[in-house]
This record gives structure tokens, sequence and C-alpha cells, in this order.
């Protein structure tokens, strides 16, 4: 048989096929923008002329190069070089609305197209410095964009305020980190703390292009490099690591450069003397000058990596963990027979002397901020991070399942699976035993890749803190690595199975394996930034850094001593000591309760006047509180003057308590701003109850539009039973708009109610149940564009534009689920318009129907203006006989003639009279029998808590009570909840607490997927002073922002507890 030999094509239909999906996408792309005067492209006629021109377009220009090519094979590889292309193709099939997806997609594919042309203009050393300070500049330019601007939490803030006072930092100290910070605040750019940002996005950059130059090093495939180094970059945890004050990137740099350094040390055989004698030939004088040579160029990259690695070690102690792959890859390189007694003195002191002398920095500079010198043990123990080593666990992997699952998601959550598997071919095929062994890289690269692989992930498993993510990053990069040779591989045997074809030429395989390679690879780091990107920005975050201006701003007394919790010292500790802001003032945080209420008293003595920035429980019966903005005063003596500068109103609730007056800040706010306002009351007697305050903002029509969940006043410390005989509150509340209010004015109302119920404490001058303070103005926001968690586009008859909604997809019966619309005016509105919603069963009949105007009447869409976003909300409400799928969809109807308008539901769709929202599924809530048919419990319609499992019931004292939650999110959640299982005995006081994030604090809230079950394992150690007996055990959910607890919901949907009482415990002897 004869094989058909293969016809050289010019690729015409190759172009004529990319240069319509080009026209289509630039289609959908412009009418996804949101201008009105694109709108033309929800229609085919335009779409059609778009996708022509661009044809026309591409067809002039391989016109003019067919006129210059002499070879119908320039004209092919002109073909291939336009195959990234395709790449838009997937946006065009996808129905959903992703205006990220889509501007990553048309840039990078049309960076890909771009580097093939730039390719046939450079040199090949040209070529190396362009795709190289790409993988440098690409992801530098998107974190700067994603880059926080300002102070941050935890450690982040640490190291921002430490680097511009150059103090010593928490074990393990990181000297190396704040000088390099040091550096970074001397820069003219932004405030302090942006500069300390600024700093991490350059080493996770550099990280980036190391990454690159060692996959090129081991693979010499430039683009399948870049690839792989980019998809690193954009990997979840080490891009959230990018964007702020934060050592893992820095880390990671150092992990990539010592790879590299030790990678090129034994590229080439080492040739020393030994070698030379055995040689058949006598050596020359040129080859034994040619050995010198390589010997020392070797042994000088082996002192570049020994350095370096002694340097690591200045910054994190995890880099202990890279030594033995390096031993091992010494060692089976032959790297000993380049090491004599003065090399290995030489090796030695490259790598002491960053070691002591960075290490250096931490004596000297305690001398200098403590007076002192530091002890041995005190350094030993700051530099070694011994009071870590408890919660490592090195055999935690063989206890259970748990740590693999956890270490599974994170992984997942870093790299796609096609990722992983090509990462895990590469590795096959460094392994592979039929390979020649001469060939580079091999198995030696191989088992140093994976011994550096194990070493970081079994610590990663047994390292029990919250953010173990971070801690894997190294592994992550190794996988990235891996990644890169996997690619590589892959496109040999892809070039080797074109060879079988006869009639290709050599340079069109290698184009069409370059080409196809850059597509589909490419793939991969442009999907994680269209998937990480919302994940990791921080660019906006202002809110802390406004929060503790605004504490700083208020009238507090000189010396004044803030305790704060581990997010609200953030900002004032960085205001104080960088930017000057009350540095007179004191600021400080305490681990726990019984440490703060011991500083508490000691300020007292010392006469300093004491502010809580945090929860503190329990001080009601000792000390009178009182607000001063969102600060807590807590004072030996009670306020009985009111201050002279607030709005009197002396209206009696009840004939229990009045409430004397109140302080507006301001009465004039937008929309996304927040009201802040301070009662006063006063109790002429003690009051016989508990009551909560609840505020809330009613529009002339009588709606309401906002309303506080309630709390008890002073932050929820100072209920109304402990308030003396004439004592003055001050009471200050805080009303988070968040964009839900249209422009207008509302009266702002307060109340005393009794908690979770509709009984409280009328005004006795109104008959009401809520007292008017003032009217306050709401107005537009300047720019607001709000996260929607269903992006669509809507056009209804150009004048109207929806632009998604927030709706779960699963539902119970008799559930009413709050429906949020995203409006946007896009043209002129001449007409007021009602909002008509049903719900449609598979066989069409319509269980379930709604119409009502837009912004429940306030403001009607014939007010709306071009450009204005407005968040419209409604309840649906599910038929109680529902099960299975329905249909959501919504439509427009004219108020005054009850006429439809046109809808165009996304692009090229028909034109019809109603738009499809969403499909629900309908299934009830699982119930559980026995003396569990409490469960599940509904919290605020965000998660529900289905079922609890507990381990021991008989606790000894000091002993830990293990249980595991299984949560379920009903919807996607935005904020980060905070679980507490709290050992309760009958007057509610706690003997055992946990308070952490769900799964041992490694998956909030907000990465939960709407529908999924998590199972969430606690253990609460008691108290060793707890009396024997029976305990209460207490679970739910808070925001630690806020120290709000989400409310239980009956399933009315009325809230009737903060808490749920899951189950009886026992201390036992």
């Amino acid at each position: 048989m004869h094989s058909t030999a293969y016809k050289p094509s010019s690729g015409f239909p190759l172009v004529l096929l990319t240069s319509l999906i080009v026209g289509a996408f630039l289609s959908r792309f412009l009418a996804e923008s949101g201008h009105s005067y694109f709108s033309v492209f929800y229609h085919w006629m335009p779409t059609v002329f778009l996708m022509a021109l661009v044809t026309f377009t591409m067809w002039l220009g391989r016109f003019l190069l067919s006129r210059r090519a002499s070879r119908t094979d320039t004209l092919l590889a002109d073909a291939l070089s336009y195959l990234p292309l395709l790449l838009l193709v997937l946006y065009l099939l996808r129905p959903q609305v992703n205006p990220i997806q889509a501007r990553v997609l048309l840039l990078g594919s049309v960076a890909l197209v771009a580097s093939q042309k730039l390719a046939e203009f450079l040199g090949r050393e040209w070529l190396d410095r362009a795709v190289l300070a790409t993988v440098f500049l690409v992801p530098l330019a998107i974190y700067l964009i994603t880059l926080a601007p300002t102070v941050g939490e935890h450690d982040t803030f640490e190291f921002q305020v430490l680097s511009y006072e150059l103090g010593v930092a928490h074990p393990t100290g990181y000297p190396l980190y704040i000088l390099l910070g040091k550096l970074f605040t001397l820069l003219p750019l932004g405030n302090v703390a942006y500069r300390v940002n600024l700093s991490s996005a350059l080493f996770a950059a550099t990280t980036a292009a190391v990454v690159h130059a060692t996959i090129y090093h081991l693979t010499g495939h430039r683009s399948t490099s870049a690839l792989a180094a980019l998809t690193f970059a954009f990997s979840h945890s080490l891009w959230s690591q990018a964007v702020v004050a934060e050592v893992y990137a820095l880390n990671a740099l150092f992990v990539v450069s010592i790879c590299y350094l030790l990678l090129r040390c034994f590229h080439e055989k080492p040739v020393d003397a030994s070698d030379a004698q055995t040689q058949a030939t006598p050596p020359t004088a040129i080859t034994r000058i040619t050995a010198f040579g390589a010997a020392n160029q070797v042994l000088a990259l082996i002192c570049a990596t020994s350095f370096i690695y002694g340097l690591s070690l200045t910054h994190h102690r995890t880099m202990v963990l890279l030594g033995p792959a390096i031993v091992a890859y010494v060692l089976l390189k032959r790297g000993r027979s380049l090491l004599n007694v003065r090399r290995i003195a030489t090796l030695a002191s490259a790598f002491v002397a960053p070691l002591l002398g960075v290490h250096l920095y931490i004596p000297l500079r305690w001398w200098q901020i403590h007076g002192r010198m530091i002890t041995w043990t005190e350094f030993t123990n700051l530099v070694l991070g011994t009071q870590f080593s408890a919660a490592l666990r090195w055999d935690a992997w063989l206890r259970g399942p748990d740590r693999l699952l956890i270490y599974l998601r994170i992984l997942l959550e870093q790299y796609p699976v096609p990722a992983l598997v090509l990462a895990l071919a590469g590795i096959i095929w460094l392994l592979w035993p039929n390979r020649s062994p001469a060939r580079y890289p091999g198995w030696k690269e191989g088992v140093f890749l994976v011994t550096a692989f194990i070493a970081y992930v079994l610590f990663g498993l047994g390292y029990y803190v919250p953010d173990v993510s971070l801690f894997l990053i190294p592994s992550h990069l190794i996988i990235a690595i891996a990644l890169g040779i996997g690619v590589t591989s892959l496109g040999e045997l892809a070039e080797k199975f074109l060879a079988r074809i006869p009639g290709i030429a050599l340079s069109t395989r290698r184009l069409l394996v370059q080409s196809t390679t850059l597509t589909l690879a490419g793939l991969l780091p442009m999907g994680l930034v269209w998937i990480n990107m919302p994940r990791v920005d921080r660019s906006d975050e202002y809110a802390w850094y406004d929060w503790g201006r605004y504490v700083l701003e208020q009238e507090l007394p000189p010396a004044a001593v803030i305790l704060a919790d581990s997010q609200r010292i953030a900002p004032l500790y960085y205001l104080q000591k960088v930017e000057g802001v009350r540095p007179d003032t004191e600021a400080g945080v305490f681990p726990d309760e019984e440490s703060n209420r011991g500083e508490l008293e000691r300020r007292l003595s010392e006469g300093r006047r004491v502010f809580l920035a945090r929860f503190l429980p329990g001080l009601e019966t000792t000390y009178h509180l009182r607000s001063l903005g969102p600060l807590v005063e807590v004072n030996p003596q009670m306020l009985t003057e009111l201050p002279s500068n607030l709005s009197r109103l002396d209206s009696d609730f009840g004939g229990k308590i009045l409430l004397r007056g109140y302080r507006l800040d301001s009465p004039d706010v937008s929309a996304t701003d927040t009201l802040r306002v301070t009662l006063y009351w006063q109790a002429p007697e003690s009051a016989p109850q508990n009551y909560d305050v609840r505020l809330r903002l009613k529009s002339p029509s009588g709606h309401i539009w906002y309303q506080t969940k309630g709390r008890p006043p002073v932050k929820g410390l100072y209920p109304t039973a402990a308030w003396h005989p004439g004592e003055i509150i001050p009471d200050f509340h805080e009303l988070d708009l968040a964009g839900l209010l249209p422009p207008g004015k509302y009266a702002l109302q307060a109340g005393l109610f009794t908690p979770f119920g509709q009984e409280g404490l009328a005004p006795l001058d109104t008959g009401e149940d809520y007292l008017t303070l003032a009217e306050v103005s709401i107005s537009h926001p300047a720019a607001w564009f709000p996260p929607i968690q269903h992006p669509l586009r809507a056009n209804f008859d150009n004048q109207i534009m929806l632009l998604g909604y927030d709706f779960p997809s699963t539902g119970h019966p008799a559930a009413e689920i709050p429906l949020t619309l995203y409006w946007q005016g896009v043209g002129q509105v001449t007409h007021d318009y009602n909002v008509a919603l049903e719900l449609m069963e598979s066989n069409g009949d319509i269980s379930w129907q709604s119409i009502e105007p837009p912004l429940f009447g306030e403001y009607p869409t014939s007010g709306w203006t071009e450009g204005q976003l407005l968040a419209d909300t409604h309840q649906v409400t599910i038929p109680s006989r529902a099960s299975g799928e329905l249909c959501l969809r919504i439509a427009l109807q004219d108020s005054a003639s009850n006429r439809t308008v046109p809808v165009f539901n996304g692009w090229l769709a028909r034109q019809e009279d109603r738009a499809v929202l969403a499909s629900i599924h309908v299934e009830d809530l699982p119930r559980r029998s026995g003396n569990r048919e409490h469960l599940p419990v509904n919290f605020e319609n965000k998660i529900l808590l289905v079922d609890y499992e507990l381990h021991n019931v008989h606790v000894r004292k000091g002993g830990g009570l293990q249980l595991t939650l299984t949560w379920q999110a009903l919807t996607s959640v935005d904020e980060d909840y905070t679980v507490f299982v709290h050992i309760l005995d009958e007057n509610d006081q706690i003997w055992g607490q946990e308070d952490i994030q769900p799964v041992y604090g490694t998956y909030p809230t907000s990465r939960w997927r709407e529908g999924e079950m998590v199972l969430d394992s606690h253990t609460v150690w008691t108290d060793k002073s707890a009396p024997l007996g029976l305990y209460q055990i207490e679970v739910g959910l808070y925001l630690l922002r806020t120290m709000e607890r989400l409310q239980v919901l009956s399933p009315s949907g009325t809230p009737t507890d903060n808490r749920v009482l899951i189950e009886l415990m026992e201390i036992v002897p």
C-alpha cells in the first residue's frame, strides 16, 4: 500500500474561520459593553456586517502577503499563527455573560498571535529577552491592577509598620523581608502600606520570570516555558500573596532561584583531574584550560546557590525543606568530585555569611528598641519559631483522610485537572527508564523535583494552621515546572507523529505543533486569570483604613488606651505609627478575654481612659459602658450629663427609657456610604428586662428600605437591664447602605424591642413602634458596579438593560427568596414600567406570578438616567406544592397600558416579551428524626446547619470535645463567617470555646459553592477549672468585621435566635 502524500495548503479555510469567529466575538463583546451606541450588535445584520468587515481585512492582509510569499508554506505558516484566535469561540458558545473572561480571551489570544508574528522578526537572543520580559511584565501589570492600596490585616499590617520602623517581626523575625521592605518604603509612590505591598508584586513577578528561565533551561522551548510560568503566576495562592505585604512571594522566589542555579550547575558533567587522567589521549594545554574553566564555572554556580540558600534561611524557615532535595541531587550528579577541603570552606562561608550577617539585624535592633540585649533563649525561640512546633504533626496524613482532602481541595484551587495531568506526564517523562542516560533533563532532575515536592506536601499536610495553602506555594511551583516539561514532551511526541505523514515540511510541522501548543496551553493561564481575579482583587479595599481614620478623628482624651481585636488593631496601629495620627493614644491587642480584662484593669488603675475596639462581654456588671463613635468606653463612673452638640428629643419609650437626643454625622450620604448616628439614652429607673435597639430607613410612602437586625445598646455590650437610674448612655450605630437604596429622602427611625420579637417599648408621644429621628438624603454614587452573582445582558427596547441578578439555584417549598435585579438605563426612558415575574413549571403552567413597580414604586423608570445603575429587590415565593425544576421569567410592562416591552435576552437572541432569568431546583429540606427534629437550621437563607456528630459526650476537665458539623451553602456567600462552638453552663457562662473559620480555618465561606456540603470538624478544649456536670453546646456563625451573628430563621422566615443549642455534654473527673 502507498500512503497518500500530504499536499501543502495555503491555510485559507483556517483564516476564513478565524476571521468569522473574531468578527462574531467583537460583535458580542461590543453588545455586552453596556453602551447604548453598541446595542445594534444585538441584531444579526450589524453582526454579519462586522464579521464581513473583519474577514475582508484579514483577506486583504493575506492577499498582500501572497504577493510577497514565494512558497505555499509561507502562507500556511501565516494561517497557523492565527490558530489561538479559535479560543474566542469558547465565549461565543457560552450563554452566560462574563466580562472578565471576554477581555482575557480577547487580549490573550491576540497576544499569542502577536508573539508568533514577532518571532519572525527577532533573533534568538532578542526573542529570549522579549519572552522573559513578557513573563515578568504581564503578571506584574495584573498584580498592580489588583494590588491592595493601603493597610492590610494580621501579618500584612505588621510587615507594613515594621518595614517603616525597622522593627522585629513575630517569629521567625523575618529580618531580610524587613530590610527589603524598608527600601520600598522610600519609593515616592502612594502611601507606605502601598509601597510595601508593591514589594510582593515585584517578588512574585520575578518568581514567574525565574520559573520560565528554569523550564526553558530544562526544555529549550520558550513558549511552553512562558505559559507554564504564567500558569503558576496566576494560581490562587501565589496571586493572593502578590497583592499584599507578605513573605510568601519572596519565599517562592528563593525556592525557584535555588532550583534554577542548582540545575544549571550540573547541566554539563563536571571535568576534574581524575577524569583527565583516565582518558586515553593525554590532555593538551587547551583541554586543561577548558576543564579548569568549566570546573570554575560550576563552582561559581554552586557558591551562588550556597549563598542564596543561606540568605533564604534568614527569610523563611521552610527553606530547610528544600535541603534534602539539594543534597540528593548533588550526590546523584557526582558534585562531590568538585569538592575538597578548600572548596568546602568556600561554600560554607558563602552559606554562613548571609545567614549570620542578616540575623545580626535582630539583636542590634532589639537593643535599640527595647534598651537591652536579647537573650540567647529569646533569640533562638524567635528565629526558630519554636512556638509553632505544636502545630506541626508529621503523621497527620496517617490519622485520617481530613488533611488529604484539604490538600486536594487546595491543589484544585491552584490548577485545573488538565494542568495536573500534564504535570504528572512531565514527571513520568523525566523518570521514564528507557530514556537515554545522557539525556538532559533526566531521571536525576526528576528525583530532585519529586523529593522537593514531597517534602513541602508532607509539611503542609501536617501543619495545622488556617493558611496552610500558603506554605504549599513551593509545591505549586514545582508542579508548574513539571507542567512545562509535560507540555514540551507531548509537543515532541506530536512532532514525531506528524513526521510519519509524507510531504509535511519540517518547518510546517514545527509551526503546527507550536501554534497548537500555544493555543491549548495558553488557555491555562488565561482561565486562571478570569477565575481568580474576582477572588484576589484587593484594589478597592479602603474600608479598614477609612474606619481607622474615623476612629482616631473622634474626641479621644489624651493618652487614651484602645484594646482592639486582631482586625481592628491593624488600621489603628498603622495610622498611629506610620502616618502619625493621634500618636498620643495607645492601641494594643491581646490573645483572649482573660488577658484583655487584666490589661483593662491595669490601665484603669493607672488613671488612663480605656476604650474597646473588640467584643469583650461581661463588663456591664462592674463598669459603665458608652459609645464614642465605633469605640466603647469602659469607665468606673457613669455619665450623667448630656453633651451640648446634639439634637434634643426627650422621647419616652414606654415610660421606662428616655431617648434624650441623637447626633447624626451627616444627613446627606451616598447610597454606597455608611450612615452613622449616636443615640443618647437615659434610664429614669432600672429597666426590668433587656431590649434591642433597631434602626430603619422609611420612605415617604411608608416602605421600609433598610432595617438593622437589632442588638443590645453600645455594640451589644451594655444591655438595658444593666443600666443605672439617671445614667446617660451614648449608643453608636452604623448603617451600611451597600448601594441598595435609590436616591431620595428617607426617615431615620429608632425603636426598642425584645430580642427576636416584635414586642417592645413604644414612644409615648407617637403611639407607633418607631420614633422618627431625622430626615436623611441619599444620593446616587458617582461610580458603582457591585459584584453580581449571575451577570447577563437583557436589552429592553434599547431603554433599560438588565445587567444581572442575585438568586439561588435551589429552594424549598413555601420559601420566600429575595431576588435582586441590577438595572441600568441605556437610553431615554419615557414611560413608567412594572416588573412582571413568574415561575413556570416544566409543563408550561404558571405556578406563581407577581407584577409590581421596580424599587417599590419609589423611583419610577421615567426618572432613570442613562448609565445609572440601580439594585432592585423582589420576593419570589416558591409554591408550597412545588417540586423539581421551575423557570423564573421576567418582563417589563407599561404601567399605563400594560404593554409588554420587547426584550433581547442576550446577544443575537430573538425578540420576545419575556426573558428567562434562572432555573431553580425545588426540593424539601432534609429532615432528621428522633431528638434532632430541629435540624436543619437556617441561618438567614445563606447557610444551613444540616447535621452534626458528637464524637465524645463525656469529656474530662481540660479535655477536648470533638464534633463534626455539616453545613450547606444555600446561595453564594460574599463574606467569610466565623463558626463558633461554645460550651455553656446553665447561666450561659462559657467554659470552652472555639471560634474559627470552617475546616480548621482553611475553607472560608466565601469560597463555598452554592449547594455544597461542607464537613467541619472542631475540637473544643474545656476549662480546667470547669465544675463537673452537664453543659449545653451552642453553635452559630458571626461576621468578625461587625461582630454580628447570623440569625436563625423559622420556616416562615422570622428570626428566632442567633445560635442553636445542639445537645448536652458532660464534664467528668
